[in-house]
């Protein structure tokens, strides 16, 4: 409310002020009054996107390049692998898996039953080599039949032959004296036709019977001698009885030879372990079709594995045959004990999957180590690590000083 008199109130630069108070009217002073400020408002500073994520992209690079460094060269000496002895196990034939008698990490010993493989031709084969086997065994026994039939009969010609031979026979020794009495007659009778005894038509009679006697025995000698020949005959009729079955006997034997071998062929379908190892894998399963192309399984051979170290040429001085290094074998973090076989001849470039390890084209030289005790860790293909030893130097600053070892 203002005062009497005054003039109009106004505000001007914050303060309230009184106008020019009216002619004739009491002039009042007040005092000035400030009306309150308010602070301008405070803009935060504005931070660029994508700072911090640079920021950890850049560290995380960081750390993974010291890791690498680290562990290829201040944490491990030298890198490996596991190698062994695999031994790929086929089937003789094509044919069909009827049972898998092993699982994969089983310990097998040296012809042990693994797998038992069906052959459905071979089967069919045998099958018809029984089938003519009990054929040509029913030819040799009619064959037989009908020789012991021919050779019956041939027995009892041949008794009738010796029959005919021994009448023959007796009757030439008849024949034969009556033939000597009529040659004594005719020679008495020759004395008294000189006498004129006997007449001339006597002695004519005399004569043609000693010929007809000599006839007769010439006769008889020469039937004796057909009869002796059929009897010969008939002997080695009956004696080759039984070269007369020897074509049956060798069909049979062709044909059990074949059936033998073919029965001998179809057992090899029960494959057996060659050697004592471990199942490594399973390539074929029940009622599949196996060729004999392919594994049936893959054994590794007992007392085959071994560590390969690529070591680098001034690691190798420090290392002799019948060291016991300690090494860790991926996944494992616990290190395995192992004793140093020999040392390898020549150097070589290391495998693929452990050539990051090292520089490219690096020769190194494998170290052959055997573990001292049997381990289910130990794989073929696993890679193996060879820690420093406290007591050696962490890494040669000289081998740094190239290029960081490529892939």
């Amino acid at each position: 409310m203002q005062p009497e008199g005054s003039g109009k109130g106004y505000a001007r630069g914050g303060e309230y002020q009184l106008s020019a108070p009216a002619p004739g009217s009491r002039q009042m002073t007040a005092p000035t009054v400030k009306a309150p400020q308010t602070p301008p408002a405070r803009v935060p500073p504005r931070r660029r996107k994508g700072q911090w994520f640079v920021g950890t992209m850049l560290m995380a690079v960081l750390c993974y390049a010291g890791y690498q460094v680290w562990h290829g060269f201040f944490r491990y000496q030298a890198f490996g692998t596991v190698v062994g002895r695999a031994i790929e196990i086929s089937p003789p034939w094509n044919g069909i898996v009827r049972s898998v008698h092993v699982t994969e990490g089983e310990v097998v010993r040296q012809d042990q039953l693994l797998v038992t493989v069906d052959n459905v031709e071979l089967q069919q084969r045998i099958a018809k080599l029984e089938d003519e086997l009990r054929i040509a065994q029913a030819d040799l026994e009619a064959e037989a039949s009908k020789l012991k039939w021919r050779m019956a009969q041939n027995h009892d010609l041949h008794q009738e032959t010796w029959s005919e031979y021994y009448r023959a026979l007796g009757n030439l020794y008849v024949e034969e004296a009556r033939l000597g009495e009529a040659k004594v007659t005719h020679q008495r009778m020759v004395g008294l036709h000189a006498q004129d005894k006997i007449t001339s038509q006597q002695m004519e009679e005399l004569a043609f019977q000693v010929q007809g006697l000599e006839k007769k025995v010439d006769n008889l000698r020469t039937a004796l001698v057909e009869l002796r020949k059929g009897l010969d005959l008939s002997s080695d009729l009956s004696a080759d009885g039984a070269d007369q079955l020897k074509p049956f006997f060798a069909r049979i034997e062709s044909l059990q030879t074949e059936l033998a071998r073919l029965r001998e062929l179809l057992t090899m379908g029960e494959v057996k372990a060659p050697a004592n190892g471990l199942v490594l894998r399973r390539h074929r399963y029940t009622g599949e079709h196996a060729p004999v192309t392919n594994p049936l399984l893959t054994l590794v051979e007992e007392g085959s594995l071994e560590i390969v170290l690529y070591c680098r040429q001034h690691a190798v001085g420090n290392i002799e045959e019948g060291d016991v290094l300690k090494v860790v074998v991926e996944p494992e973090p616990d290190p395995i004990r192992c004793r140093v076989a020999r040392i390898g001849d020549q150097y070589e470039a290391a495998p693929a999957h452990i050539q990051r390890n090292y520089y490219a084209r690096e020769n190194l030289l494998p170290v052959y180590l055997k573990p001292l005790v049997s381990h289910p860790r130990l794989k073929i293909g696993a890679t193996v690590k060879l820690p420093y030893s406290d007591e050696r130097a962490p890494f040669d600053t000289v081998e740094l000083g190239g290029n960081i070892p490529g892939r």
